[in-house]
């Protein structure tokens, strides 16, 4: 746009047009060449895991809910064979219109809070369905139906059949990008469980 306005006017004036789910928290000028999605230096995304005996009915939507014990140190174990650049076939869902499964995941953090088990993922860009199916692959290990070594084998096989099933979209959330700092783009704090 061509128009001057306070950036705050920016922030107040496209909140006023969009639902009630969706908010802008703040705004500022970048240059030409600066792109939403192609500057990014990275994604992290969370999947929340509910893990107790009784459903809720406030995170019914909002998390996975699994009343079964989990073996967190396996999960983690597990997750380290996640990390790197890697042909992720394996991890990637029928729809996936990218050329190249190759991705970078630089970090996966698996903690638990109470009853809330979560799990941030950190890559360059994924592949459609990539994290929630990475989340079912680790949750087949957390049960003990395979062990944390099979992730490697199963990165190995570049075959989708290999890996667990995708699981729901209702605990997957995006908590930001990361971009170049020649952008001043601050980083995102989400607060999501």
């Amino acid at each position: 746009t061509n128009l001057k306005r306070p950036m705050n006017s920016w922030v107040k004036g496209i909140n006023s047009f969009l639902p009630h789910s969706i908010r802008i928290k703040w705004a500022h000028e970048v240059s030409p060449d600066f792109h939403a999605r192609f500057s990014t230096l990275s994604r992290t995304y969370r999947y929340i895991i509910r893990n107790t005996e009784v459903p809720s009915a406030l995170w019914g939507k909002r998390s996975l809910w699994i009343n079964q014990d989990l073996d967190l140190v396996a999960m983690k174990r597990a997750s380290r064979y996640l990390l790197g650049k890697k042909d992720f076939s394996s991890f990637r869902g029928s729809g996936c219109q990218s050329k190249s499964p190759v991705r970078d995941i630089s970090s996966i953090k698996i903690t638990k809070r109470n009853e809330f088990i979560r799990i941030d993922i950190t890559a360059n860009s994924f592949l459609l369905n990539m994290v929630r199916i990475i989340v079912g692959t680790l949750l087949l290990v957390g049960r003990k139906d395979i062990a944390a070594s099979k992730i490697n084998a199963i990165i190995e096989g570049k075959d989708r059949r290999l890996s667990g099933k995708t699981v729901s979209s209702d605990g997957l959330y995006f908590i930001g990008p990361k971009y170049p700092k020649e952008f001043k783009i601050p980083l995102q704090e989400n607060s999501v469980a």
